[in-house]
């Protein structure tokens, strides 16, 4: 029996779980959690995005150029289109170390109708455009970077005698005997699907 009626004594009967009505009860609603788990799964399988590596002529015929110097250091950007989710936590500027011998031109970006250029710095210029509806983005700097990564490429280059400039806005009092400032948010959140410059 999977209840017991009760009646009170104004007549009202109460249907009480047994003891194997409640261990049948968990069992459907465990069924109906697991068959709902399964379902968002299969949902998450069907809109997910892979995340892609771009070499930057690959997706959208958007061409590198050669830089006559290395992009190398710290350099402020700007949100051109506010209100995107991956942003969320930024400020309307924010600081990325960039190290590259290669640039995208803004101008390139806006030719393609599937592309929004949507951050971007006056020094450093293309940061980052977005495609199908923030499903991919194309990055061109390194928020992932530690404090000490430019400071680490910077010296092995001089140690090989490599010819290389400091990193801009990147030590304290542009010294570099003194200690990285790290000025962008370290090791930051944001996801990183596809890359224009590496």
């Amino acid at each position: 029996m999977l209840y017991t009626a009760v009646t009170n004594d104004w007549g009202e009967t109460t249907y009480i779980p047994t003891t194997l009505g409640n261990v049948l009860l968990v069992i459907i609603l465990a069924a109906l959690l697991a068959a709902a788990v399964l379902f968002a799964r299969m949902q998450m399988k069907k809109t997910a995005v892979a995340p892609t590596v771009s070499d930057g002529d690959h997706f959208y015929g958007v061409p590198k150029y050669p830089l006559k110097q290395k992009m190398f250091g710290i350099f402020r950007h700007h949100i051109n289109v506010q209100g995107l989710p991956i942003f969320r936590g930024f400020d309307d500027e924010f600081f990325v170390p960039h190290s590259r011998h290669t640039e995208i031109h803004r101008e390139d970006i806006l030719k393609v109708k599937e592309l929004a250029l949507i951050a971007e710095s006056d020094e450093s210029g293309v940061y980052m455009a977005m495609a199908r509806n923030g499903r991919e983005f194309f990055i061109t700097g390194h928020s992932e970077y530690s404090p000490y990564t430019l400071d680490t490429e910077y010296k092995r280059d001089l140690g090989k005698g490599l010819p290389i400039e400091m990193p801009v806005n990147y030590y304290k009092d542009d010294n570099p005997d003194n200690a990285p400032y790290p000025r962008w948010c370290v090791g930051a959140d944001m996801p990183i699907c596809c890359f224009l410059i590496g």
